[in-house]
């Protein structure tokens, strides 16, 4: 079965990407920690949140998904 994806229909100037769109109900904390993070740094909160799953996932030194 091939997994629901959507193309990025933002504004003309952004690069369109194929993509998964990912719901997640998480705690207060951790969202309030998201939006102080977007906020400081200026990253929007789906980019914050792919470099999270991104850094996480490759920290064990696995190349072969890192993408970053």
């Amino acid at each position: 079965m091939k997994p629901d994806t959507q193309e990025n229909t933002g504004a003309a100037e952004r690069k369109k990407k194929v993509g998964t769109l990912v719901s997640a109900y998480v705690e207060q904390t951790a969202y309030d920690a998201l939006v102080r993070h977007c906020e400081a740094t200026g990253q929007s909160k789906t980019k914050a949140i792919e470099r999270a799953i991104l850094s996480y996932c490759t920290a064990g030194g696995d190349e072969e998904h890192n993408e970053a």
